[in-house]
């Protein structure tokens, strides 16, 4: 529920500052967070089935922990910047 809320604040603010034609492109790249909240709840879901308390700093170490994460969030960051770009650039033209 919190991924969806977020999605929606970011449409509406988005709109707010009268930039809706970057609606779709954001809610669109939006989408490429997934997997890496995915990987956070997943790290909370085992701490819960091991009956232990997940905190903030255990889903950073399970983020960090494998350099194979950090690396696609760093390819996906780059793929959003210039889906981004191309969308304004469309826009513009």
């Amino acid at each position: 529920a919190l991924y969806c809320v977020a999605g929606i604040a970011i449409v509406l603010s988005v709109t707010s500052l009268g930039m809706s034609y970057l609606a779709y492109p954001l809610a669109a790249g939006f989408a490429l967070l997934g997997p890496f909240v995915a990987v956070g709840f997943y790290e909370i879901s085992r701490k819960r089935e091991a009956g232990q308390a997940a905190s903030l700093s255990d889903i950073r170490t399970a983020m960090t922990s494998r350099p194979e994460i950090g690396w696609m969030a760093f390819v996906t960051l780059f793929i959003f910047i210039m889906w981004m770009y191309q969308a304004r650039f469309l826009m513009a033209l």
